[in-house]
């Protein structure tokens, strides 16, 4: 890789994506699928939505806000998990 492909950022080199993996859909490692029916899909997004507007009504910080969607999704996950 030559010298211009590379960005130093806050003294990190930051190489871009290689072109042999470039397009492949990456999945972080022990990261499950789950299929979920359309409506639980639906219901989860209403949620997901209700936490992240309701956290900015009241003036939480977006990485607080979206922290909180995240730990939702990992409860409601969670749950899912066990009822199948």
């Amino acid at each position: 890789m030559d010298k211009k492909s590379k960005t130093n950022v806050d003294g990190y080199s930051i190489y871009p994506i290689h072109r042999s993996i470039s397009g492949i859909r990456r999945r972080p490692r022990k990261m499950d699928l789950i299929t979920m029916p359309e409506d639980l899909k639906a219901s989860l997004n209403n949620i997901a939505l209700s936490i992240f507007v309701d956290c900015v009504n009241v003036g939480i910080p977006l990485q607080d806000a979206v922290l909180a969607v995240y730990l939702s999704g990992l409860e409601h996950g969670h749950e899912l998990r066990k009822d199948t």
